[in-house]
């Protein structure tokens, strides 16, 4: 789960390994180098290997424009477990892991109230950052509040996410009333 908590204040303060992570949590704009780095190389990022995920660096620049402006949610984001909140008014979103069986069921248990087939989920490019809090904490202009997202994405989260795992991230208000849905759904009648 992910939250914004003003008073927190931690002591090792480390941001992102990437250049990118500044810019999906609206701390600054997206870093002008990132659309080579994505794309086919970049002579002004040194020590980066290009990722090959965008044709060219126009469609990448083109990309990032498309995501909007990423507003932050606060001076500090936290994510922690859902079991160490009680409470808390400052959730945006709740983040899933699983296989792909279990969010397979969590997507079908999105779209129990859907009155049609493509609103509720999207599996958008990005980062696992941006999966799993930008789009679902609702932090860019261009992104719907009324989605689960998918992913992520991005070959690079094949370091720490197992092959047979995949991840959710889900706002706030639809992951409550994704809860309530669950004693009438499929997901109960089944058990």
């Amino acid at each position: 789960m992910a939250r914004y908590m003003p008073e927190m204040k931690p002591t090792n303060f480390f941001f992102c390994r990437c250049i990118g992570g500044p810019a999906w949590f609206g701390y600054d704009n997206f870093d002008p180098r990132l659309a080579g780095l994505m794309s086919m190389g970049s002579k002004e990022v040194k020590d980066c290997n290009p990722k090959y995920l965008k044709e060219s660096e126009q469609v990448a620049f083109e990309m990032y424009k498309s995501i909007g402006k990423v507003t932050p949610l606060g001076k500090y984001v936290i994510m922690e477990a859902c079991e160490n909140v009680q409470g808390d008014p400052g959730v945006k979103c709740i983040i899933f892991f699983g296989t792909s069986g279990q969010i397979r069921d969590l997507c079908a248990l999105a779209y129990f109230r859907a009155r049609d087939v493509l609103s509720k989920v999207s599996v958008p490019w990005g980062p696992a950052c941006a999966t799993l809090v930008t789009y679902p904490a609702c932090m860019s202009k261009n992104i719907s509040n009324g989605q689960v997202f998918i992913g992520p994405t991005d070959p690079s989260a094949r370091e720490w996410l197992p092959d047979d795992y995949m991840a959710m991230g889900v706002p706030i208000k639809m992951a409550v009333q994704m809860a309530k849905d669950i004693e009438k759904s499929f997901i109960y009648k089944r058990a």
